[in-house]
């Protein structure tokens, strides 16, 4: 069972009616790092180009989320890497390739 759906039944049964939890890692990643790691599992040429049209001046250089309150009412704790995330996940979308 993956860590979101595994905090979720969690909060169900453990949680308090009306709160809001957050479920993440608690650890801040950074987007091109985790490019880099897709970008090492994949057979096909990828060239990266930044849109400098797209980037926002406003946005926040890290963002990191806190899963204590979750933790704390449920007992829950993400288990699941972010790397064997990334992995799963490439798994996945390479399995909905068209033969």
């Amino acid at each position: 069972m993956g860590d979101v759906v595994r905090a979720y039944e969690l909060a169900a049964l453990h949680g308090v009616s009306g709160e809001v939890y957050t479920v993440c890692s608690g650890r801040a990643v950074v987007i091109r790092e985790a490019l880099q790691q897709l970008l090492r599992r994949s057979t096909a040429a990828i060239r990266i180009e930044t849109d400098p049209d797209r980037l926002r001046p406003v946005d926040a250089p890290e963002m990191r989320g806190s899963h204590d309150k979750l933790t704390t009412y449920t007992g829950w704790r993400p288990e699941i890497s972010f790397d064997q995330l990334l992995s799963e996940l490439l798994e996945y979308w390479r399995s909905k390739e068209e033969p």
